[in-house]
């Protein structure tokens, strides 16, 4: 079954640290770096040499969706039926993969994504009681993709750049009729933003995630793109833009570098309005 699985690691101007991810799955052998860090990252190309993994860099930042659909380009040419995606910030063990390795052997050619449960040390999530859902309510790193479906759905959609790629796979998917799977007792840890805070107020938690300016302008434009996308088809999307409504009462409230955030919340509004889509030109 493992000479099925592409196992494609996806990386940004990456710390040395992502030593511990590549060292913890290096037995899988089928493994492709894809580098979308701005300039080529030397000692991980030599790391690759070295362990004879597949290297591939993007010329500069194209985009997650952009790599992910590299990364499923080279496994299909190359004769995988299915392509792991995993980021640099994911805490992959070989446990994990050989699990989902053996779930996906479970399920029908009915199911676009197959995916661990998605755990934060800083965040505050009740886990589901059933040991799977289905649901557009995943994250796409470690996730078993079905390529025959991913040619169907032709692809992620590189106009999103970052975030919100991965839900909107998952919203086409399900529209044409897959299922979208995530394995609720098979927990990955998974760093979302660079200082997550969580506050309880009145009973409920308020996240302030701190993510950089940039990625607050990629969230409110794509948060709400969505939103106004798929809100007839797929209600449950409000609650991206309940997200959204309330990031600039976190950002002055609880994180960093207000003024900016603030300022590039603002534009990715206003590029949404005007469809002005990809990779921010500042």
């Amino acid at each position: 079954m493992r000479n099925k699985f592409l196992i494609s690691i996806i990386v940004y101007n990456p710390e040395r640290n992502i030593l511990d991810n590549i060292a913890r799955i290096i037995s899988s052998n089928n493994i492709l770096i894809v580098d979308n860090s701005d300039s080529e990252v030397s000692w991980l190309k030599e790391l690759c040499i070295v362990h004879n993994l597949q290297y591939n860099y993007q010329c500069g930042n194209v985009g997650i969706a952009s790599a992910l659909n590299v990364a499923a380009d080279y496994a299909i040419t190359n004769g995988y039926t299915y392509l792991v995606s995993i980021d640099q910030d994911s805490n992959i063990t070989q446990v994990i993969i050989n699990e989902l390795f053996a779930i996906a052997e479970k399920f029908d050619n009915n199911v676009a994504t197959i995916s661990p449960l998605h755990i934060n040390e800083k965040v505050t999530i009740a886990t589901p009681d059933e040991d799977f859902t289905d649901s557009i309510f995943g994250l796409q790193s470690a996730n078993i993709i079905n390529l025959a479906i991913w040619q169907k759905l032709h692809g992620f959609d590189e106009s999103l750049f970052i975030d919100m790629v991965d839900t909107d796979y998952y919203i086409r998917a399900k529209l044409a009729g897959y299922k979208c799977i995530t394995c609720n007792n098979i927990p990955m840890v998974h760093q979302v933003g660079s200082d997550v805070k969580e506050f309880k107020i009145f009973g409920k938690y308020i996240r302030a995630f701190n993510h950089s300016h940039i990625r607050k302008y990629y969230q409110a434009r794509n948060f709400t793109y969505i939103y106004f996308k798929y809100r007839k088809r797929f209600p449950e999307v409000i609650y991206f833009m309940k997200i959204i409504l309330t990031m600039p009462l976190t950002i002055i409230m609880f994180e960093s570098n207000k003024v900016k955030k603030l300022k590039y919340y603002t534009k990715g509004l206003i590029d949404m309005c005007f469809n002005k889509m990809g990779k921010l030109i500042e």
